[in-house]
């Protein structure tokens, strides 16, 4: 009777175990869930000029990166010289949604970094990126 004692007990552990080991974490549900956005919902124009391309978590800097391509500048009036030097304005907007969004406050609370990286379509190197931190948001 002890060892079937014993046997349930085990049994009993190695059940919680398993199921504990089944959870995702919290970098791993952001990994997740950044990659179904993208599939679900990219490529996704936010207007004339600006398309997100896709987003992603990296996990060992904890950073979620909105991936963004500049189309049509020509357009707008902007080179790609005269966006660079609007970098702190696009920073500061960028900023103020952050903070106004409340369905990123869950992942500010657990200091997560956000990436905004734009690229012009005809080109593989980014025009702009733009890393904010708790110290930007807060």
């Amino acid at each position: 009777k002890v060892m079937q004692a014993d046997m349930r007990w085990t049994i009993f552990l190695m059940v919680i175990i398993g199921l504990l080991g089944c959870q995702e974490n919290f970098d791993m549900r952001l990994e997740r869930e950044t990659s179904d956005f993208t599939r679900k919902h990219c490529p996704q124009r936010k207007d004339g000029y600006t398309t997100l391309d896709s987003m992603t978590y990296q996990s060992a800097d904890r950073t979620i990166v909105f991936w963004y391509s500049l189309d049509n500048l020509e357009n707008s009036g902007l080179s790609d010289r005269e966006l660079v030097k609007q970098e702190t304005v696009l920073r500061d907007y960028l900023i103020q949604g952050l903070r106004a969004d409340t369905k990123w406050r869950h992942c500010m609370d657990k200091n997560i970094n956000f990436k905004y990286v734009y690229n012009a379509t005809d080109s593989s190197s980014p025009l702009i990126s733009i890393l904010l931190t708790k110290e930007d948001y807060l």
